[in-house]
């Protein structure tokens, strides 16, 4: 499904596991004496005994022309990062083949190209919850973000669909989070300040009046956030939310 609406928000605010064993475990004695490729058989086996989730590849609904393997991206067995928080790893894999150009066809064998890491975000629970944060929080949380479902969307590239978000600038995620649940809760009250709409595509007829576009929207909508410093103290946060007729798909 194509993306069909998206808002993109600017506020202005004050910042005010357990892992499995199916793979063998490493010694450090090992990791001094073993070659890399016999580490990395090792290491990389254990992390892919974490993989909870994959996306295959697909851009936007639309196969890829020729059919072949491009793209995989495997989400990781989310982990508590405070009250509230899941984080999950993310990992980009391009393949290609040596295959000729005009050899077409799902059976056209690939090795692996390149590889990459991002972190995604989710929040499942309460962001604002106060007390310690030791092993028993940890481990309410953490079962909190094992049902804390999908990490990666079901279509490469499609921002409409529901996934783990992702966060750039300054601030940390839990930081960024709670910001923008405070200025939803602001809008819903129609107490927001500070606050634009920046068209995209399907989204001038919901810009006209932000606030009433905010109400209802949830951090569930959340795709992506970023954070700016303007003055000190002071910044300027983007929230990127999907349409909400895709949450919950």
């Amino acid at each position: 499904m194509l993306l069909t609406s998206m808002l993109v928000v600017t506020a202005l605010t004050h910042a005010g596991q357990v892992a499995a064993d199916e793979s063998p475990a490493l010694t450090r004695e090992q990791a001094f004496s073993l070659s890399a490729r016999e580490l990395g058989r090792i290491v990389l086996g254990q992390v892919g005994d974490r993989v909870e989730e994959v996306s295959r590849p697909v851009l936007q609904g639309i196969p890829f022309p020729d059919e072949r393997l491009r793209f995989l991206y495997f989400g990781l067995t989310p982990r508590p990062v405070g009250p509230g928080l899941c984080e999950a790893t993310i990992i980009h894999v391009s393949f290609s083949s040596s295959a000729p150009a005009s050899t077409e066809g799902r059976a056209v064998p690939v090795r692996a190209d390149t590889i990459g890491t991002s972190q995604g975000f989710k929040v499942a629970g309460d962001l604002e919850r106060t007390g310690p944060w030791d092993q028993a929080a940890w481990e309410r949380q953490a079962e909190l973000c094992r049902q804390a479902r999908p990490i990666v969307p079901a279509e490469i590239g499609n921002l409409s669909l529901p996934a783990y978000f992702g966060v750039s600038g300054r601030l940390d995620a839990a930081t960024i989070a709670r910001i923008i649940q405070r200025a939803l809760a602001e809008a819903a009250a129609g107490t927001l300040a500070d606050l634009r709409c920046l068209e995209t595509r399907g989204a001038s007829e919901r810009c006209g009046d932000p606030r009433t576009a905010l109400r209802g929207v949830s951090l569930d909508h959340l795709a992506g956030a970023s954070s700016e410093e303007i003055a000190p103290l002071r910044y300027r946060i983007t929230a990127h939310l999907r349409d909400p007729a895709n949450v919950g798909r």
